[in-house]
């Protein structure tokens, strides 16, 4: 999909190229052609291939930002000119903005400056990604507080683990209201993202999330891409199975159970990801629930973020969670 708002520094009157040196946060390193630049490498960015990286890349600018038409500060940020095809989130939007601290370019994100100068009254954002009324079909973000519009029942909140990015801990896992045996002990430290599409989890995680569901919903109704001969060429390995809407529904809900007894519960249609398999026929789906490694990060993503409010209280250091 083309980029149609594409950031164009020279029709900003704002704008500010960052010189090689002009900042602390510049090493030479980054420099290209003199100016600052950055270059961001991921994985777990693409369903079928989760081991692959990809990168996005480009100068650095400093600007104007202005939200919601009266929040206005001025940020430093990266202007992607270069990324690798296979990026799949950026697939359909156009940029990132980041509200996570301790930023890699090394500046206060745009929340925090628009807290600091004042102009929002309340160290707290919420988030909800999937408001049925937004155009066109997206979410909303409401800095300063909460918006009790878009939730329904309490605000449930556990505390905050870390200051370099959103985490909560998660005691254990459950696959159609029983727990399996999760390969950790106490609390494990899970991130939350936005800007993560899907469910990441370390590798013993998904290899015990697939054992529990080969013994478990293999019997009579076998699961079409679990329960098959090969037992490495499942949806859990990377494979992608053309499914019908039955066999779909047959899968069951995966809830994480947060610090706190709080289910974020995941619907087999929300981690069943359809692989447009360029719109060639039959349709496949892909696992939302992808490895990252022995010792990997754990990031709570889309799939799961879609279904609830999420509320990112900086002044008491906690996360909350409503439907």
């Amino acid at each position: 999909m083309a980029n149609e708002s594409a950031y164009d520094p020279i029709s900003s009157t704002t704008s500010r190229r960052l010189t090689c040196g002009s900042t602390p946060y510049c090493p030479a390193a980054t420099c290209i052609k003199d100016q600052c630049g950055f270059s961001n490498t991921y994985e777990t960015c693409n369903l079928t291939a989760p081991d692959q990286p990809c990168t996005v890349a480009g100068p650095v600018y400093s600007d104007e930002v202005v939200l919601a038409e009266t929040l206005r500060t001025r940020v430093v940020f990266g202007a992607i000119t270069m990324q690798t095809p296979n990026f799949q989130q950026f697939f359909v939007i156009d940029g990132v903005i980041g509200f996570a601290n301790s930023p890699a370019i090394g500046t206060l994100t745009t929340f925090d400056l628009l807290y600091k100068d004042g102009r929002v009254k309340e160290n707290v954002f919420s988030i909800c990604l999937n408001f049925p009324f937004a155009y066109p079909h997206s979410g909303v973000i409401t800095l300063g507080g909460l918006d009790p519009k878009l939730y329904v029942g309490d605000v449930r909140y556990t505390p905050g683990l870390s200051k370099g990015h959103y985490a909560v801990g998660m005691d254990t896992i459950h696959v159609g209201g029983k727990s399996i045996k999760v390969p950790w002990n106490g609390s494990l430290e899970t991130i939350i993202d936005s800007g993560t599409n899907t469910l990441l989890l370390n590798t013993p995680t998904v290899t015990a999330l697939k054992n529990y569901f080969i013994t478990n919903y293999c019997g009579a109704n076998k699961l079409e891409g679990v329960c098959i001969a090969n037992k490495s060429a499942t949806l859990f390995d990377g494979f992608c199975f053309a499914l019908t809407q039955s066999q779909i529904n047959a899968f069951p809900a995966i809830e994480l159970i947060i610090k706190g007894n709080i289910s974020l519960s995941i619907k087999p249609s929300d981690y069943l990801l359809m692989d447009q398999n360029g719109g060639r026929a039959p349709t496949k789906y892909c696992l939302g629930i992808l490895p990252t490694g022995n010792t990997g990060f754990t990031i709570i993503g889309d799939i799961v973020m879609q279904n609830y409010y999420f509320v990112f209280d900086n002044g008491n250091h906690r996360i909350g969670f409503a439907r």
